[in-house]
């Protein structure tokens, strides 16, 4: 998707610079921006995402590493459930 954001600004620039209409060049003008302020936000969107997926898993390897350290066959006390 982040391509073909890409790809979508890099044509409207070629058209820009084919336009003649003043009109259409400011049209033109306002739609790339839009599409540039877009992406940025699917780029932070995309390191937030990989943040957290990062940070679950350091958690789920903590958890595994804690079950690795417990004893096997050790009986475990009353409240815990797994």
């Amino acid at each position: 998707m982040l391509q073909e954001k890409h790809a979508e600004i890099e044509r409207l620039k070629i058209e820009l610079s084919k336009a003649s209409d003043p009109i259409e060049l400011a049209h033109m003008c306002t739609k790339a921006e839009e599409l540039e302020r877009h992406n940025e936000i699917l780029k932070k969107e995309l390191e937030i995402s990989q943040e957290a997926h990062r940070n679950y898993m350091m958690q789920m390897q903590t958890l595994i590493n804690q079950k690795q350290i417990e004893v096997r066959g050790a009986k475990k006390p009353w409240w815990r459930f797994w």
